[in-house]
């Protein structure tokens, strides 16, 4: 999803410079295109052949993301606040 918003600041003004010189039906046609090659992209990547998240590199066991979680989140199983001393 990063990914996507970071190319928004470019992609803006020319979606709009593409727009103002081809005509909005060919910009769309274009835009389609593009959505098509993102497609495409996942389709030919590894990301099929995928079953569990990756781990780092000589840490067995551990997720690639093992942060803490945020104050206040909430437990999807137990409805309790994570990050804080029980009372």
């Amino acid at each position: 999803m990063r990914i996507g918003w970071g190319a928004a600041p470019p992609g803006v003004p020319l979606g709009g410079l593409v727009g103002q010189s081809l005509g909005l039906r060919p910009t769309l046609f274009l835009a389609g295109l593009g959505l098509l090659g993102t497609l495409l992209w996942l389709l030919t990547s590894l990301l099929r052949t995928l079953r569990e998240q990756p781990t780092i590199a000589g840490q067995r066991g551990v997720a690639a993301s093992s942060r803490p979680p945020p104050l206040g989140a909430v437990g999807e199983s137990t409805g309790e606040r994570l990050g804080e001393e029980p009372a």
